[in-house]
């Protein structure tokens, strides 16, 4: 006899055995509760059977509190950033004057070029789609109603200062 059946047979058995106490012990509400016990049971290993098992979430790590008063140039710039989409005035205020400072600092290191007394030559090299973003002869906006510059954009200039 396989294992399967021997499983089976026990389970028949025990529920029959079930049902004869339940029935000499309670009368016909023993018999209901037993037949509402087995058939939630039925329903439990029928939907294990049926339903793949989920894994057990991950359990999430506590998240540690940030200090920022410790890196406050850090949270200058994060703000910058996340302003810099919004508007002209949000990028000319707080992201260009750090993308001035940074462009200024990779062309004199790299190229020999001072951004603020030769723009003709630092125009060539950052070149004429980015160049508007840093020119130092701008004045900041003052518009919050023009969009700002995208953030891939941002990102497209500084790989292109990287590559100087």
């Amino acid at each position: 006899m396989s294992e399967r059946r021997k499983q089976i047979l026990i389970a028949t058995g025990a529920g029959a055995f079930a049902l004869l106490l339940s029935w000499a012990v309670a009368g016909t509400y023993g018999l209901v509760g037993v037949c509402a016990v087995a058939f939630v049971g039925a329903l439990i290993v029928s939907r294990s059977r049926l339903l793949p098992s989920r894994p057990m979430p991950a359990r999430r790590r506590r998240d540690v509190p940030f200090v920022n008063s410790d890196f406050p140039a850090y949270r200058r710039i994060q703000d910058a950033l996340f302003w810099s989409p919004i508007s002209q005035r949000h990028f000319d205020h707080g992201m260009r004057p750090l993308l001035m400072r940074v462009t200024a600092t990779r062309l004199a290191s790299r190229a020999g070029i001072d951004l603020y007394r030769d723009p003709t030559r630092a125009r060539a090299v950052i070149g004429e789609e980015y160049w508007p973003l840093v020119d130092p002869r701008v004045p900041p906006s003052q518009d919050s109603n023009v969009g700002g510059v995208p953030l891939n954009v941002l990102r497209n200039l500084l790989d292109r200062l990287e590559s100087l």
